[in-house]
C-alpha cells in the first residue's frame, strides 16, 4: 500500500499538478464536443451503432473508457486538446485509486520513446516506467501483466513516421497477450495514414471549436478581444486558426487591444499561425526594465 501511494503521488505531481493544472487554471477552458467513432479501430464493440455517435456533453471519458471495456483512442486536430483530455481521465482515475485499494493505478506515458529501440511493447512498459516514475524494470513489467495500471499513451504521433506503423504492431501484439486497459492518445490525419487500426474498441474525436464557441469565448475578454472578433469576420485564415483551442487561447494575449487592421490578414494558415505565434512570443516575453540600481 505504501508503494501504491507513492506512484499515485508521483502520477499526480508529474501530470496532474505539474501539467494539467497550469493549462487549465491561468485560461478559460474550453469545453469540446466529442464524437464516438468505430470505423478506425480494428475491434469495435457496438457494431450496430451509427459509425460516428455524438458523446452526450454530461458524459465523462471516464464513463466511456468504462463502457469500451478499458480500450480507448483518443483522436483530434492539433492543438485540439487531446492530451489535455488524456489528463483529465488520468486525474478522474487517481482519484478512484484513491478511494478504492483494488482499482488499477493510471500511469502516463510518451509513446514518442518507443522508436528508438523498437523493442515489444511490455518491455519498452518497463523502461519507460523506470525512466518517468523510477520504477524498478521488472516491477514495472509485473505490475502491468498482473492489471494493477491503467496504461495511458500519449503522442503516437510522435513516434518517428518509419517507424509509427510498428509501433501499432506493437501494441495489438501486446493487447492480444495481455487484458491491459488503455488509452492511446494521436493526432488524426497522422492516425488515418498508418496500415493498422488499434486493436482497441472505440475511439473519441474530438472535435473542433464552432465559430460561436470561438466568439463567447473572446467575448468573456470585454473590449480588449473586440478587434479580434472583427478580423475573424473578415478573414478566412484567421477563422481556420481559432478552431484550434490552442491558438484560440494564444490569441488574447497575442492581439489583445489591437484594433481589426492591426491583425495581419495572412493569405495561409501557416502564415496566419506564424504571426500569430510571433506576436505571442513578443508581447509574452517581453523584458521589463531593470531596476535602478541593478547593474
Amino acid at each position: 500500500q505504501q508503494d501504491r501511494q507513492k506512484l499515485i503521488e508521483a502520477v499526480r505531481y508529474t501530470w496532474i499538478e505539474s501539467v494539467l493544472k497550469p493549462a487549465v487554471e491561468n485560461e478559460q477552458y474550453i469545453e469540446l464536443g466529442m464524437l464516438q467513432s468505430r470505423d478506425v479501430v480494428a475491434q469495435p464493440t457496438h457494431s450496430l451503432l451509427p459509425i460516428n455517435l455524438p458523446i452526450p456533453p454530461d458524459q465523462t471519458l471516464r464513463e466511456l473508457f468504462e463502457k469500451q471495456l478499458g480500450k480507448l483512442l483518443i483522436l483530434g486536430e492539433p492543438g485540439s486538446g487531446k492530451t489535455i483530455s488524456l489528463l483529465r481521465l488520468a486525474e478522474q482515475l487517481l482519484q478512484l485509486a484513491e478511494r478504492d485499494s483494488d482499482a488499477p493505478i493510471p500511469v502516463v506515458l510518451d509513446l514518442s520513446s518507443w522508436a528508438d529501440k523498437r523493442a515489444d511493447l511490455l518491455t519498452w512498459l518497463g523502461e519507460a516506467l523506470f525512466s518517468t516514475y523510477g520504477m524498478a524494470r521488472q516491477t514495472g513489467r509485473d505490475l502491468v501483466t498482473d492489471r494493477w495500471l491503467v496504461l495511458l499513451l500519449d503522442g503516437l504521433d510522435e513516434v518517428a513516421e518509419d517507424a509509427r506503423d510498428d509501433c501499432v504492431t506493437a501494441i495489438n501484439e501486446f493487447l492480444a497477450e495481455n487484458e491491459a486497459e488503455m488509452v492511446v492518445c494521436s493526432r488524426f490525419e497522422d492516425y488515418l495514414k498508418l496500415n493498422e487500426q488499434l486493436a482497441v474498441t472505440s475511439a473519441v474525436y474530438i472535435d473542433q471549436l464552432t465559430a460561436e464557441q470561438s466568439e463567447e469565448y473572446l467575448q468573456a475578454f470585454g473590449a480588449e478581444t473586440a478587434g479580434i472578433r472583427a478580423a475573424l469576420g473578415e478573414s478566412e485564415t484567421l477563422r481556420e486558426l481559432a478552431e484550434s483551442p490552442l491558438m484560440l487561447s494564444l490569441m488574447p494575449l497575442a492581439y489583445g487591444g489591437m484594433s481589426e487592421a492591426e491583425i495581419a490578414d495572412e493569405e495561409t494558415s501557416e502564415a496566419a499561425q506564424n504571426h500569430l505565434l510571433s506576436s505571442y512570443i513578443e508581447k509574452a516575453f517581453v523584458r521589463k526594465p531593470l531596476s535602478e540600481g541593478v547593474a
